[in-house]
């Protein structure tokens, strides 16, 4: 099973959500709308100073995984793994990684409670400022998946060809599994901090979905340092959108969103 970019199922049904909301209070629909004040959440959650220090973590826990040959070396341990085994416990993690981070958080915003469509809203955000920020890289770095069963080099896990789309965003570093899913649960954690069932839970999904992109699929799905490098990202990015939904701080950015009425409809662009 090759790894797949979680784009479409994300974008999806973030779209979907919008053009089936129908506010009532435009205080409370303003915070429940996934894409509200996503350009500005995109930025702080690179540039806050909380979160700088995870991006700078995952660029230097890369390097190191890379250049210290643990890469190779942990992509080797698991291609040496039985097919049928490595996929019966990873598949579940992968397949669903790529659906996760849009059907969990959208799925929320259809509750009759208004804190879970505000957290819904902000998860789903999280995902895809992850989303967003993960593809670019790849799109920069262009970096070949491992392949399943197959024992790599060391040369071939340093195998980054810089440039912009030299191949496509579905594969390479970061891991958008990582990045997508670690985001939402994070996101989820940082807006229900006294419930620790949903704190573990989120966090629980998000390192099986982690450890199945790393060591799952006979070593096939990502490098280690793609995963790692993949979940402090999406960590900085889910936990600062969080915190600011549960804060009521999502102010500002850029939104678009359908207003249904009576006799006809809008669309609203907010800046």
């Amino acid at each position: 099973m090759k790894n797949k970019s979680s784009f479409w199922p994300v974008a999806v049904v973030a779209a979907a959500v919008m053009m089936t909301t129908s506010p009532t209070a435009a205080e409370e629909a303003r915070r429940t709308r996934p894409f509200d004040g996503v350009v500005e959440n995109f930025w702080d959650a690179h540039f806050d100073r909380r979160a700088v220090p995870f991006h700078l973590a995952a660029g230097a826990a890369a390097y190191l995984l890379v250049e210290s040959g643990a890469d190779a070396k942990i992509q080797r341990w698991a291609a040496g793994h039985d097919r049928g085994l490595s996929l019966a416990w990873s598949a579940p993690g992968l397949a669903g990684g790529l659906v996760a981070p849009a059907l969990l958080p959208g799925g929320m915003l259809f509750s009759d409670d208004a804190k879970t469509r505000e957290a819904g809203a902000a998860a789903l955000r999280a995902a895809m400022v992850a989303l967003a920020s993960s593809s670019l890289l790849k799109a920069l770095t262009n970096r070949d998946d491992p392949e399943e069963g197959v024992k790599m080099t060391d040369a071939e896990s340093r195998n980054f060809r810089w440039g912009f789309l030299r191949q496509n965003v579905f594969g390479g570093f970061p891991s958008g599994h990582a990045a997508t899913n670690t985001a939402m649960c994070a996101a989820l954690s940082a807006y229900y901090p006294d419930r620790p069932g949903v704190r573990a839970a989120a966090c629980g999904w998000a390192a099986y979905v982690s450890v199945s992109a790393a060591l799952g699929d006979q070593g096939g799905a990502h490098w280690a340092s793609d995963v790692v490098a993949g979940a402090l990202m999406g960590w900085a990015i889910g936990d600062l959108i969080g915190r600011r939904a549960r804060q009521g701080a999502d102010d500002g950015g850029f939104s678009i969103a359908p207003n249904l009425r009576n006799n006809g409809a809008e669309i609203t662009f907010r800046f």
